[in-house]
């Protein structure tokens, strides 16, 4: 058993590490640094139209030190909260496949890495509005697998995504 403790500060390669998620994902995800000083230590997640390749908002993670909700909408750059989390090459997936849900970013990244085709609600939340936007895309899979913890939150998801696939 080991435990692993969250860095003070994040880079994209210790929180690569911290996760467990391969730098290559976190390279076509595009996941960068924050540069800014009122962010510094913070690592920022693009968010892209899983159908378009359209970069829609960044949402930033911040390490525990700033004492903040974990993840926030940067809105300087961010067009519209998108209710789900893929990639520019989410578009890209084999239709032959299934496709994966995962229930947030850090999950949609893991499994992503262990080389599954993942996209990812923003959070357990905005399930509804992921079925409304890309119900039509996601029908074209092979299957669809449902990715949620084991929370209430989760549970209410995944409640969620059984009503839309009956």
């Amino acid at each position: 058993r080991y435990v692993l403790e969250e860095p003070e500060d994040y880079t994209v390669k210790n929180f690569g590490e911290f996760k467990r998620i391969s730098a290559g994902t976190l390279e076509d995800f595009k996941v960068y640094e924050c540069s800014e000083s009122n962010r510094a230590g913070a690592l920022a997640l693009p968010t892209y139209d899983a159908q378009t390749g359209e970069h829609l908002g960044t949402k930033i993670r911040y390490p525990k030190r700033y004492k903040i909700a974990k993840f926030a909408w940067d809105v300087a750059v961010t067009k519209r909260t998108p209710p789900y989390y893929a990639s520019e090459q989410a578009h890209k997936f084999k239709k032959t496949q299934p496709i994966y849900i995962g229930e947030g970013y850090t999950d949609t990244l893991t499994l992503n890495s262990l080389g599954y085709q993942a996209i990812g609600f923003d959070n357990a939340g905005t399930v509804k509005g992921t079925f409304k936007e890309l119900g039509e895309y996601l029908n074209k899979f092979q299957g669809i697998v449902f990715v949620s913890d084991h929370d209430l939150a989760g549970q209410e998801s995944f409640k969620h995504c059984v009503e839309w696939a009956l």
